[in-house]
């Protein structure tokens, strides 16, 4: 595969949406509950129990000549979008997670994604209460404490129309 560019995150999901932009697309997903386009932008609904999915942006010098493995149980392809300097990774609130930075013009976009089964918990451990933590602070999360359960790819290359 003719990879340019690459990044891989983990970006926190806030009411199942991940934002990718700016993009601009001549075509809307009809009847498709993966993915919106709100205005200028890709709109992800993922359910990751983590709630931080992996996420792989990358660039490639032409179109792929197959689908990389990995068991994806999602896939679509959108011709001819436009796309500014880069690609941003956000999260509802507009936290900005990570970008891909490419050349501004016209490409061709596969958006993949599995979900892999959840691990299975045992008997949780009895939670132990740490008094010396503020009410606020024990809810707060740094990052991911475990694995992606569902994982994106997304790639693009110059667009040929």
């Amino acid at each position: 595969m003719p990879l340019l560019s690459s990044v891989d995150l983990r970006p926190s999901v806030h009411h199942s949406t991940i934002d990718i932009g700016a993009i601009a697309f001549s075509q809307q997903p009809d009847n498709d509950d993966v993915v919106m386009i709100p205005a200028e932008g890709l709109r992800l609904s993922s359910h990751d129990p983590s709630f931080y999915p992996a996420m792989t942006l990358e660039h490639l010098s032409h179109a792929p000549e197959s689908t990389p493995p990995g068991g994806w149980d999602y896939q679509r392809i959108f011709n001819g979008v436009t796309l500014g300097d880069n690609v941003s990774v956000l999260g509802l609130f507009g936290t900005y997670f990570g970008q891909l930075n490419l050349p501004s013009g016209r490409y061709d976009l596969r958006l993949l994604r599995r979900r892999d089964e959840a691990p299975v918990r045992g008997e949780e451990p009895p939670q132990v209460i740490d008094d010396t933590l503020d009410e606020d602070e024990e809810d707060e999360v740094d990052g991911p404490t475990e694995d992606a359960v569902e994982h994106w790819l997304i790639q693009f290359w110059p667009s040929t129309e």
